[in-house]
């Protein structure tokens, strides 16, 4: 999945594409599902679902996309994390499938793979214009979205601070500037034509293309 910083660079290019009600909830949706508490609920969070006969995985937004319509027309709170559910399963294709990505990993540490988000965060908040901080939305108690699982939203705040601040001179070893460039321009359009699409009420994208295999390794 996409690390924060891809996310808000998403977030933030996608809100001078479409219009919004208000940004900040946005923006705040466009992280969320990262801010789950017990990483036993990464997957429900995030949708994933998975498919035993063919031992695939995918991101059901779907599911999410007809549990929470009303609101994804209405408020931009929903529309975000629904973006954020898109855009993971654009992510994940585009690893896996378009770079071949799992093919390259495996001869090094994952270690190596996350100094690379580290690394990339310093090279995003250099290039792009990242809000240096967001706004605890009001009444989140509140949020149908609690019903998905429990959310520790002002961690999620603090850890962004934290990632926008990182300044590195290294370069990326799996994860290159290039193909995160080649991911922005190739999937921007695609995601503000979608979000577009459900705020009047209906999907263009079928999450089955972009399911996954289920490899059981240290690297998956």
């Amino acid at each position: 999945m996409a690390q924060r910083t891809i996310h808000m660079l998403f977030g933030t290019l996608l809100s001078d594409k479409i219009e919004l009600f208000d940004k900040n909830r946005f923006l705040f949706g466009s992280i969320l599902p990262d801010a789950y508490i017990n990483p036993a609920n990464r997957k429900v969070a995030h949708f994933i679902k998975y498919i035993s006969v063919e031992n695939c995985l995918y991101f059901d937004f779907q599911d999410f996309f007809e549990r929470f319509q009303d609101k994804i027309i209405n408020d931009d709170l929903y529309l975000g994390y629904y973006a954020h559910l898109v855009e993971d399963a654009f992510y994940r294709y585009f690893l896996y499938y378009e770079k071949r990505f799992m093919e390259k990993i495996k001869s090094y540490e994952l270690d190596i793979l996350h100094n690379d988000y580290h690394i990339l965060n310093s090279y995003i908040v250099r290039k792009y214009t990242l809000p240096s901080n967001l706004e605890l939305p009001k009444t989140f108690e509140k949020e149908l979205l609690n019903e998905i699982t429990e959310f520790n939203i002002s961690k999620i705040i603090d850890d962004y601070k934290d990632d926008i601040v990182e300044l590195s001179d290294e370069k990326t070893v799996l994860l290159t500037e290039s193909m995160l460039e080649e991911f922005v321009a190739k999937y921007i359009g695609v995601l503000a034509d979608e979000l577009r699409s459900v705020r009047n009420g209906y999907s263009n994208l079928n999450v089955l293309d972009y399911k996954w295999e289920n490899k059981k390794s240290k690297n998956s």
